[in-house]
């Protein structure tokens, strides 16, 4: 009953901006799903879809017009959803509204939010084998492209990047998307007064930090990251205490572990 509820708020949200722009205009064909009914399963599909198959029989759909229709679903809504439910979220919850509100992280509350990359299966691509080969991944065996995701220690997702292929490095996708993490860790005028006395804050003053994992390894000469210590080749072992603040990273990151 909960789930159909939560199902029914966001129908009652994008209720508009669907039956406007969904399935209009001339020479369109009518479709035997309302639009109501296709954001459930295009719901579904998202939370389970593995195969098309698997999923459109779930509806006892076709697999061939089902992907087509829930692709095109998704290209006229992803505006709305990105807008409101990501956007948003990122403007309205700044530093000072998660001091305020408690809802900072525990171990690091000068970290406005953590990023990482997570890997997603594809149908493989068409074009030469140079450009196919590109997004096949010899770590997971299949075709597919990584996305960068930012989140908030509420749980709220408050960037998404254009994919990349699974051979771009992690700390490379951070940089490729430099103009939102100058911008979202930016101290804000009226923040400038608010407790900050975690790591790097000597070196970046105007900045909040961010929690990254140990691929992002070089990032803290360009942005205040806070990542993992890792061993390099030939030096000793990790002490008992960097292990400590590596364990108390992690905690901290799991929110967007729990996300991806």
């Amino acid at each position: 009953m909960a789930a159909r509820t939560a199902a029914e708020a966001v129908w009652e949200m994008v209720e508009d901006y669907v039956l406007a722009d969904w399935n209009v205009g001339r020479g369109k064909k009518k479709c035997k799903q309302s639009p109501k009914d296709i954001l459930f399963m295009m719901l579904g599909a998202l939370k389970n879809c593995g195969r098309w198959d698997t999923v459109s029989a779930m509806f006892e759909i076709d697999s061939s017009p089902f992907q087509k229709m829930i692709k095109k679903y998704l290209i006229m809504i992803e505006p709305f959803l990105y807008g409101n439910f990501v956007l948003n979220e990122e403007k309205r919850w700044t530093m000072n509204q998660l001091m305020a509100s408690g809802n900072t992280f525990t171990n690091f509350p000068s970290a406005r939010y953590a990023t990482n990359v997570t890997f997603q299966h594809a149908d493989r691509p068409s074009g030469n084998i140079n450009e196919v080969k590109k997004y096949f991944s010899g770590k997971h065996n299949f075709h597919g492209h990584k996305v960068e995701v930012s989140v908030l220690p509420t749980g709220a997702a408050v960037n998404c990047t254009d994919f990349e292929p699974p051979s771009v490095a992690d700390v490379a996708m951070f940089q490729h998307n430099a103009s939102f993490h100058r911008s979202a860790m930016k101290k804000l005028q009226d923040e400038s007064v608010l407790r900050d006395d975690g790591p790097l804050t000597d070196q970046f003053q105007d900045d909040w930090a961010v929690l990254v994992d140990e691929g992002y390894q070089g990032l803290e000469g360009e942005f205040r990251a806070i990542q993992p210590k890792k061993k390099a080749r030939g030096a000793p072992p990790l002490s008992l205490e960097e292990k400590r603040e590596n364990d108390r990273i992690s905690q901290d990151r799991y929110v967007v572990k729990h996300i991806l």
